[in-house]
């Protein structure tokens, strides 16, 4: 027959893995915890060596006053670190001696306003190369230490808990990643959408949204993205579908290109699909087989490439005149052509093209044009400049 303390300790491995995708259950499942031990509260703490900063980075019935200050700054001269130094990773054991005399700051501030008599730790990882994570648990000076059976059962968790905030780290770092690579293909100057196999998008950049708002041959709705045609979006429909299942398929196509045509339009659009597997990520173990994303890039050669004039001048303080001939010349334009439009001589669109190459250090308009393509000078919204 299982005992309220067997429910109670099935219920909490299962916050704990809970909490590994959602960070926000921690509360939930350091209260359970607490309640099958018995402690008044706990925390998680962390030590990021890299950048040799201390913090609480979940608790339960610690007062945030304390966990403030903790993280401010005191977590840096915890003496429970040096002392859980010596204990093996996944050993529970009783902090002897929660006085701290040799830190009486730390002593006023976090342990008296804590009200901490006694505590328990376990040391869940240890990585030189990356952090330090430890469980404390407290009681009350007027309570009592934790005794060997308590510990047994706070042991028994340590390979829950250290599977959980692994699986929470490499979570965390993949989210820094995609994170970090929506906001430079926010400045690519191709249009970028991040599909699921039914179309949906789960990333537009501005250039792929005004794209679809001018080019009749493609466009987003609420079904996701759409071809113009039937015939055309059958075929778009099915390329997205067999990219994103290429992995589990077998299949060879993980990258595929189309040309989506309306009779408005002289050149089609180009479309390529390729798929975004989880490479380097440290999340190939949570795969489940289910379909991949889908980058989705589109070129359209009928309008010009948006750039941005303020970004341009940012990096090179280009005038506003040797801006336009930069954004002309990217866009497809002669000499010629760009002094026609800007109503002045070759000769002027010769010089200020002088001056550009002077501030960029290159000699060559493609190499100008390559520079300024593979920069991060894409328009959030486009605007011209003036005199």
């Amino acid at each position: 027959m299982i005992n309220n303390d067997q429910e109670i300790l099935l219920e909490l491995v299962g916050d704990i893995y809970e909490a590994g995708i959602n960070p926000a259950h921690w509360s939930v499942a350091l209260a359970n915890l607490c309640q099958l031990l018995d402690a008044k509260s706990a925390g998680i703490f962390i030590k990021e060596y890299q950048t040799n900063t201390v913090r609480i980075e979940y608790a339960h019935a610690l007062p945030k006053a304390v966990q403030a200050i903790y993280n401010l700054g005191l977590g840096k001269i915890d003496p429970s670190f040096k002392r859980m130094a010596a204990v093996p990773t996944g050993v529970s054991s009783n902090m002897l001696n929660i006085e701290y005399p040799e830190q009486p700051t730390f002593q006023r501030l976090v342990i008296k306003r804590a009200g901490i008599g006694y505590a328990a730790a376990m040391n869940i990882m240890d990585d030189k190369n990356d952090c330090y994570v430890g469980i404390a648990l407290h009681r009350s000076p007027e309570s009592q230490t934790f005794d060997s059976e308590t510990l047994a059962l706070f042991q028994s968790l340590f390979p829950h808990f250290q599977r959980s905030l692994r699986i929470q780290r490499e979570f965390s770092r993949l989210r820094m990643r995609e994170n970090a690579l929506m906001q430079g293909l926010s400045h690519i100057t191709f249009g970028v959408l991040v599909l699921d196999e039914l179309g949906q998008p789960s990333y537009v950049n501005h250039v792929a949204q005004q794209i679809m708002k001018h080019h009749p041959a493609i466009s987003l709705r609420s079904k996701g993205v759409v071809a113009h045609s039937r015939e055309q979006n059958i075929a778009l429909q099915n390329t997205i579908i067999e990219v994103a299942n290429s992995t589990t398929t077998g299949s060879k196509k993980s990258m595929c290109s189309l040309g989506l045509t309306h009779p408005s339009s002289e050149l089609p659009l180009a479309v390529m699909l390729m798929l975004m597997p989880l490479r380097d990520s440290g999340l190939e173990q949570l795969s489940d087989n289910s379909p991949g994303k889908v980058l989705m890039v589109m070129s359209d050669h009928e309008h010009s490439t948006l750039l941005s004039p303020d970004a341009l001048q940012g990096v090179f303080k280009f005038t506003n005149a040797e801006t336009r001939v930069v954004v002309a010349l990217v866009n497809g334009l002669t000499v010629e052509q760009i002094a026609n439009q800007n109503d002045v001589k070759p000769s002027t669109v010769k010089s200020h093209l002088k001056n550009v190459f002077g501030k960029t250090g290159v000699n060559r308009q493609q190499d100008l044009i390559r520079l300024v393509l593979s920069g991060p000078y894409s328009v959030a919204g486009s605007h011209g400049t003036s005199d």
